[in-house]
Formats: C-alpha cells, structure tokens, sequence
C-alpha cells in the first residue's frame, strides 16, 4: 500500500512540475515585450554610405583591405558604428549598444540562435545575418551588450548547439 502511495505522489508531482514549467515558459513568452532597438533602414548592410557620417579614412591604408570604419547617430539618438567597403560603396556591417537586453529575450523575440563565434571571453551569438555580443558564463539571462548586423555571416561561425557548457 505504502508503495502504492509512493508511486501515485511521485506522479502527482512529477505532473505539478510539468504543469507549472509550461505555465511559467508560456506566461513568460506571451509576455515578452519585442526588442528595444532598431537600426535605421538607411544603415542596414547593403546600402550606401549615408550622409553626415564620421569614418575613419586613416583604415585604408593601416589594414589595406579596402573597409572604413565609420559612425553616425541614428534618427533616435543611438550610436551606430559600421563598417563601409570602398570597392562595393556598401555598408557590410553596423552595430550598436543596446540596454535592459538579455540572450534569452532575444531567443524569446527572434527565435532560436543559428550559430555562434567566441572571441576570448566574448561570444557572438547569431541569428541569420544579425548577432549579440555577450561577455562571460554564458546562459539566457547574459546581458547582451550590443548588436550586430551584417551583411554576410562571416565565415568563422559554429553552428550553435545550445545553452551547453564548454570543457577546455
């Protein structure tokens, strides 16, 4: 009889767990408010250099590999830094700070990540040809520090696998 008892409270609880982390993921996503910020149409990859931007013209002859970097302010007063290709006369990457932004609401609000890139102690991760930068453990409460877009993802991306912990 005890072990009777044992089994039908192992599944009623096991039950109430499942229910509530389903309640609790669906709540949470139903009420995740979309992302923040936005890059002007104008500075997506792919356009041409705007007017009343600042660059960089001293990279052409550091780096020799034709790419300004540049910036300007956006109509709602962000920063936005990009990176501008002399031969095409496009923009091939743009970036900014965002603020009160975690990788899990960007999982929430863009779905889940394609890939990823670890720089050091940062990692870059990516959902199609935009990216957050993050610094340090890892998990979907990582503040993400700025965003990225580009206009090709860039080559040394792995494709991403989760939120797993990584032996060195």
């Amino acid at each position: 009889m005890f072990k009777i008892f044992l089994s039908i409270l192992s599944a009623l609880i096991s039950t109430s767990v499942g229910v509530a982390t389903f309640t609790a993921v669906s709540t949470s996503r139903g009420e995740v408010a979309p992302v923040n910020f936005k890059l002007a149409s104008h500075l997506t990859p792919g356009n041409p250099i705007p007017y009343s931007v600042w660059c960089n013209w001293h990279d052409l002859a550091l780096y020799n590999d034709d790419s300004v970097s540049c910036e300007t302010v956006q109509g709602d007063g962000t920063l936005v830094n990009f990176s501008f290709d002399r031969n095409t006369r496009q923009i091939t990457r743009a970036s900014f700070e965002v603020q009160n932004e975690t990788i899990g609401k960007l999982i929430l609000a863009w779905g889940d990540p394609t890939a990823y890139v670890l720089h050091g102690t940062c990692i870059e991760v990516f959902w199609g040809n935009r990216s957050a930068w993050t610094i340090g453990a890892f998990s979907p409460a990582s503040r993400a520090f700025f965003v990225e877009f580009y206009d090709a993802v860039p080559s040394e991306t792995l494709p991403w696998a989760g939120f797993i912990t990584v032996m060195h």
